[in-house]
């Protein structure tokens, strides 16, 4: 089977106003074309042979690819059997973990090489030790050295398949009814139907075990920021420009909510929409370019909210019968002491005065 070098087309995908980027896929294509020629010098094993003929190690069709996060430009080198056009775009622990974070629709693979799975073995190696991925964990998510390294050799298989034939499991009569004797009257919390009610207060106790998971809106937010250079020209902001701009976003929220408000009076559904999720864009947005962390503020108020009780506010009158939630005496107002950002720039001319 012939090899096939295929060096992936990175420079459609990012602006040309981003040179530093533009350096690095440079980099990484002049790369490519290095490693191809160390691949080619290299031995290969079964070199003119019929394919045909040869061990299916040495006739399969697989990859070598390389998979990048185009939120962070996170690389992740590996190979398989499957094309493309499958779907299939990585497998590695930390791999899914960012592919779960941020969505896969955020991950692009390029198939960097074609060959037998001997050759892939190399070349995949051959790479991630070019690039020292495993060692660098800012720019990849390898955390193995790539190759057969993970898999276990052929005599190694074949000693454990005889080892599994020579020794079955046979679960007998008897073993079978304890096995269910054992395990009856233990409910399965994963069956069963699950009402929304349940639902929520599942999601409430697990954020309460794990405070650490990032919204993806806001990651979503911080690209596009990144994609129009936002945050350069903040970086350059005066404490009296800081300001006169936060007061500028607050105007931007307002004339969302008016239009809201006038899409409500006009029965207008689809700008009612648009008017929410265009709130929601400012007002996290606002956040992002202030350097404020929305996830250790959304938590601070989720937490508090979620402390409250339903119940019925004399001075806010509720006639739809929808529970209102109410501050216990024991309530504690939610704190963003250490979590500001450049708000405290903004107002650094200013004395703070009660709301």
């Amino acid at each position: 089977m012939t090899t096939t070098w295929c060096l992936p087309d990175l420079m459609h995908l990012y602006p040309s106003d981003f040179p530093g980027e533009l350096e690095v896929f440079t980099h990484a294509v002049a790369g490519f074309i290095r490693l191809a020629q160390l691949v080619r010098a290299s031995p290969r094993h079964g070199e003119g042979s019929n394919p045909s003929r040869g061990t299916k190690k040495q006739w399969i069709r697989m990859f070598v690819y390389m998979t990048v996060n185009i939120i962070n430009y996170r690389w992740y080198i590996g190979q398989t059997k499957y094309p493309k056009e499958t779907g299939y775009i990585g497998s590695g622990l930390r791999f899914r973990r960012a592919v779960k974070k941020y969505g896969k629709h955020f991950f692009i693979r390029h198939d960097v090489f074609e060959g037998t799975e001997e050759d892939v073995d190399r070349v995949e190696a051959q790479l991630i030790t070019y690039y020292k991925a495993t060692e660098n964990s800012g720019d990849f998510y390898n955390l193995r050295e790539g190759g057969n390294c993970s898999r276990h050799g052929a005599k190694t298989r074949k000693l454990i398949s005889e080892i599994r034939r020579a020794n079955p499991i046979h679960y007998t009569l008897e073993m079978r009814k304890e096995r269910s004797e054992r395990v009856k009257g233990i409910k399965n919390p994963n069956s069963g139907p699950m009402s929304a009610l349940k639902k929520a207060k599942t999601r409430w106790g697990s954020l309460k075990r794990l405070f650490s998971k990032e919204p993806i809106i806001s990651e979503d937010i911080r690209m596009m920021h990144d994609f129009y250079d936002f945050r350069t020209k903040m970086a350059v902001l005066s404490p009296e420009l800081l300001k006169e701009y936060l007061k500028f976003r607050f105007r931007f929220l307002q004339e969302e909510i008016d239009e809201g408000n006038l899409a409500i009076e006009h029965n207008n559904a689809e700008e009612v929409v648009d008017s929410l999720i265009d709130l929601i864009v400012v007002a996290i947005g606002t956040l992002d370019l202030y350097e404020v962390s929305f996830k250790d503020a959304w938590y601070k108020v989720l937490g508090a909210n979620m402390s409250k009780t339903p119940g019925v506010k004399a001075s806010r009158p509720n006639p739809w019968g929808l529970p209102d939630l109410i501050k216990p005496s024991d309530w504690v107002a939610p704190s963003h002491d250490g979590n500001h950002g450049r708000l405290s720039d903004a107002f650094e001319n200013s004395m703070p005065c009660e709301v």
